[in-house]
């Protein structure tokens, strides 16, 4: 009976010295509750000693007792205690207790933070309900982080559950719908100007993976994957194939929240134009690095970065014989294509109560750069590129705080000269007769967005004049010119999480040429109406998501818009155009802007 009682006692010293990991490792176990999380566990199952086998399932409190009563057991009346009072208690109390209680704290606790995904710049100055920081700069901490925080020793991120902050986390970027022309056809687009309406635009979806971790004390480390599917759904073509995307692809360190910097593949923006999903300033789709600095009122942002497009303007390869393999493939021309670009913010106003209005000022300013080089036309002539540049200026006043939630004015200016006239991911139309775009090729644009909060009534807002200049003056006449569309949608909240909308714009064109095909003067020119009714469960504001959409859209076409197809086309002769559909978009924790 001794050996038995002083067996017990060495099994309970043990359990209240070793490590829990070590007995959940011997055992297979999960881990045991720590002494915090099963202080609550009752007294009576230090009893315990008549089950040594079971031994592993109690508390490390109850444990502890274990010890003390077990050491006065074989120093008094060890027998009578182990065979009575430890049989008792053991059987009832120790088993209901310990066995309930402290596996209840093992399974039940659970780390309460939970991924933020949210910006604390969204009712300050953004049109697309994210920061204005570029392509998820300003996200606020998306990782898990559990209610006691702290950063690892090592530096290192822990899984998700770990009483630290970081780990994975997700966002998207999404919309999509379905429906018909009302003649039978798939619905399109009705769009003359560069940018147009929304309304009727293709699929498009975006995954974001996120990886956060505190890398060193006020030094947040983020990693952004993003993949984007564009409209190619099976379910409709019957085609088991689709092209993804990798739209962002960086690794970014904040400092205590006053600079950071990036290096990686991204969509490097700021503010857009909703209504017309369009983004009329900073615009960049690079492959660098850059960093941003905050300092009172100020913030400085920069990047640099490059792409060469697979496009004979930049790229181009030919066959040349080999010695060994007979032939093979080498670049005749490789021109990368530089991009570099900074804006400068300035708070002129503060955001304070009982108003809460902010007003900001920023200047941005942007660079390309493409070096010589020589291609080969269809006969295999050489052709040679001479080095092409092209510059943007351009500024915008941002205010918000004039009324509720989302509330927000920003005016858009751009001045755009030879390459940075067109989009960095496409090549120039036209060319000089020197073969540049600079100086000749100009852009310039006005711009406007903005989404008024009425109880109730959300009022979004855009619109631009543009005017357009190719580098050869007589080829690309017809797309020159000037340009301009104004683009309003109204909401009213009928029921709870249901609202009724009316999506309204005007657009025309004033080409400096004639129509290539009529050989005449016309300005193509498009109306649309589009009555719509929206749940939106999680609220009514004008930028709330996600939102499940029942609409119709007609679009009136002009003469010379319709002439714009060509003569064969049996869409020469619609007035109007219908689209009768439903839609759905939804963002959260997203880097789409």
């Amino acid at each position: 009976m001794r050996t038995w009682i002083g067996c017990s006692a060495a099994v309970a010293w043990a359990i209240a010295f070793v490590p829990a990991e070590g007995w959940a490792e011997a055992s297979g176990a999960g881990a045991l509750p720590t002494p915090a999380e099963a202080e609550n566990t009752d007294g009576d199952a230090a009893d315990d000693v008549s089950d040594v086998s079971d031994v592993s399932d109690v508390s490390d409190d109850a444990a502890g007792d274990v010890a003390d009563d077990a050491a006065d057991d074989a120093a008094g009346d060890a027998a009578d205690d182990a065979a009575g009072d430890a049989a008792d208690d053991a059987a009832g109390d120790a088993a209901d207790d310990a066995a309930g209680h402290a596996n209840d704290d093992v399974s039940g606790h659970a780390p309460d933070g939970a991924a933020d995904g949210t910006s604390d710049d969204v009712a300050v100055d953004n049109s697309d309900d994210v920061s204005d920081d570029a392509a998820g700069d300003a996200s606020d901490d998306a990782g898990h982080a559990n209610e006691e925080g702290g950063a690892p020793a090592d530096g290192q991120a822990r899984p998700e559950g770990d009483d630290e902050e970081g780990g994975f986390s997700f966002g998207s970027y999404g919309r999509i719908g379905i429906g018909s022309d009302l003649r039978g056809s798939t619905p399109e687009q009705a769009n003359v100007v560069a940018h147009g309406s929304r309304i009727a635009e293709p699929n498009y979806v975006e995954a974001d993976l996120y990886y956060d971790v505190e890398a060193a004390p006020g030094v947040d480390v983020r990693t952004v994957t993003t993949l984007a599917l564009a409209d190619q759904m099976f379910h409709y073509t019957g085609d088991f194939d689709a092209t993804p995307a990798l739209r962002n692809l960086f690794a970014e360190a904040t400092m205590n929240d006053t600079g950071g910097l990036w290096i990686g593949s991204r969509m490097w923006r700021g503010d857009d134009i909703y209504l017309l999903d369009y983004w009329p300033l900073d615009e960049l789709n690079i492959l660098g690095g850059g960093g941003w600095y905050q300092h009172g009122r100020v913030t400085v942002q920069a990047g640099v970065g490059a792409n060469r497009l697979l496009d004979p303007f930049q790229y181009q390869e030919r066959e040349v014989n080999d010695p060994v393999f007979g032939a093979q493939e080498i670049a005749q021309l490789d021109r990368q294509r530089l991009l570099a670009s900074s804006k400068l913010t300035y708070r002129v106003l503060e955001p304070v109560a009982p108003l809460g209005l902010g007003v900001d000022a920023s200047l941005y300013l942007e660079a390309q750069a493409l070096p010589s080089g020589t291609r080969l036309l269809d006969d295999d002539t050489p052709e040679e590129l001479p080095r092409d540049y092209g510059y943007t200026i351009g500024g915008q006043l941002s205010s918000w705080g004039f009324a509720d939630g989302a509330s927000h004015l920003n005016l858009f200016a751009r001045y755009s000269v030879g390459l940075a006239a067109f989009d960095e991911l496409e090549a120039p139309g036209a060319l000089n007769p020197d073969l540049r775009t600079y100086p000749d090729a100009s852009e310039v644009l006005l711009g406007v967005s903005g989404n008024y909060e009425l109880p109730r009534a959300p009022i979004l807002l855009g619109g631009y004049v543009r005017n357009a200049r190719s580098a050869s003056v007589g080829t690309g006449a017809h797309a020159e010119g000037w340009e301009y569309i104004a683009n309003v949608r109204p909401h009213f909240e009928v029921a709870p999480q249901v609202l009724t909308g009316l999506d309204m714009s005007f657009q025309v064109r004033f080409p400096r040429g004639l129509n290539p095909g009529e050989l005449i003067a016309q300005d193509p020119a498009v109306a649309q109406l589009a009555p719509m009714v929206i749940y939106a469960p999680s609220g009514s504001g004008g930028y709330d998501r996600p939102q499940f959409r029942l609409l119709y859209r007609m679009a009136y076409l002009n003469e010379g818009a319709r002439n714009l197809f060509a003569a064969a086309d049996p869409r020469r002769e619609q007035t109007t155009t219908h689209f009768l559909g439903l839609q759905a978009e939804w963002w959260f924790n997203s880097t789409y802007q």
